[in-house]
């Protein structure tokens, strides 16, 4: 089963303690059902794209939440464990659809910050130069980061999700 997102909204002036969005949930490329938050911090709400009716895709829902619950990887939390672990939050389908959502929000976040910044990495995090900064800065910056902008999206995107969550 391969679950995606599509046709996502997002507000982010909504989003408080959650993302604010709405968007239409794939299965195998095809449209299944809808799933919105309101951004105040609950769970997930997972709909009928047609009927609006939140009981006729109930099935649907479950068979992505146990596919999701068997096939994903837990998320490690900031919770220390008495052993000096940290504790691992099992995979729901709300988690799952928050990381596509957090996926489709940084790649539209450095593909506008590629466009109009130069843009560099390096241990302390991500930082930007203007594109009319003077290029002896942009040389002297590129001796001790890495730019971004001469990465293929792809590459870049990653870059920019590993440096970002070390600062």
């Amino acid at each position: 089963m391969k679950i995606t997102l599509s046709k996502i909204s997002h507000n982010e002036r909504l989003s408080e303690e959650t993302h604010c969005f709405d968007a239409t949930v794939k299965v195998n490329g095809k449209p299944a059902f809808g799933v919105c938050n309101h951004g105040h911090g609950g769970n997930n709400e997972y709909y009928d794209l047609h009927s609006g009716s939140y009981t006729v895709i109930a099935d649907l829902v479950k068979q992505a939440e146990d596919w999701v619950r068997i096939n994903c990887p837990s998320h490690e939390t900031l919770i220390q464990n008495k052993d000096g672990t940290f504790w691992r939050m099992p995979m729901s389908l709300d988690c799952f659809v928050c990381d596509l959502v957090n996926d489709y929000l940084d790649k539209k976040n450095v593909t506008r910050m590629l466009r109009t910044s130069w843009v560099f990495a390096n241990k302390d995090g991500v930082f930007t130069l203007r594109k009319t900064a003077h290029p002896n800065q942009v040389e002297r910056e590129s001796k001790t980061s890495v730019l971004l902008n001469n990465l293929s999206r792809e590459a870049a995107l990653e870059m920019y999700k590993q440096y970002c969550q070390k600062a």
